[in-house]
C-alpha cells in the first residue's frame, strides 16, 4: 500500500497530462497539468510542466 495516494502525487498528474495530450484530450490534459503544478512547490519539478503547457499554447 502506498503511503500517499497516487492522486496526491504530482508525477501521476504529469503523466496523465502527457498521455491525455497524446490522445488529443487537451482540456483534460490541461486540467491534469494544473493539478500537477498545484501539488509541488519545487521549481525544478514545475519547470517542465510550465514548458509543456506553454509549448501547447503556442501550437493552439
Amino acid at each position: 500500500m502506498l503511503a500517499v495516494p497516487l492522486v496526491a502525487c504530482h508525477p501521476y498528474h504529469a503523466a496523465r497530462d502527457e498521455l491525455l495530450r497524446r490522445l488529443g484530450r487537451v482540456d483534460e490534459a490541461e486540467a491534469a497539468n494544473r493539478t500537477a503544478l498545484s501539488l509541488t512547490s519545487d521549481q525544478a519539478k514545475q519547470r517542465p510542466l510550465h514548458e509543456r503547457f506553454d509549448r501547447e499554447q503556442d501550437h493552439a
